[in-house]
């Protein structure tokens, strides 16, 4: 089932409090931080909801919801912003890269030779 966007918003919400404060998050909380625009009772709704479909889960009755496995999944899949690399960071990264590739080269190389010399058969 897709979520639609209210159900988006309220999941992105859930998962936000809960990495910041290790609380379970209430209807109320989530009205007042993201300033959503319907009543506790709605968000409520929404939130059992979300946690029939599996992607939060209540840890008793009186508690707020906290991500399930599938809640975290979809947030980091479909939710999260990817957050930009600072350019220093990306260069480096390439170097890096570029000079595990060319080491890789070099490995196959050298064990593409070191097959041929034992077995005396062509190695590609």
């Amino acid at each position: 089932m897709e979520l639609d966007e209210r159900k988006k918003h309220i999941l992105r919400a859930v998962v936000t409090d809960y990495v910041q404060t290790a609380e379970p998050v209430g209807s109320h909380g989530l009205i007042e931080r993201h300033g959503l625009s319907v009543k506790s009772a709605t968000v409520r709704s929404e939130l059992a909801e979300l946690s029939e479909l599996g992607y939060l889960r209540q840890p008793h009755t009186s508690a707020g919801r906290i991500p399930a496995v599938r809640g975290y999944r979809y947030f980091v899949n479909f939710l999260m912003a990817p957050a930009p690399l600072p350019e220093r960071e990306g260069r480096g990264l390439e170097s890096s890269l570029r000079g595990a590739a060319t080491a890789l080269e070099t490995t196959l190389r050298h064990t593409c030779q070191l097959l041929a010399e034992l077995t005396q058969l062509p190695a590609v």
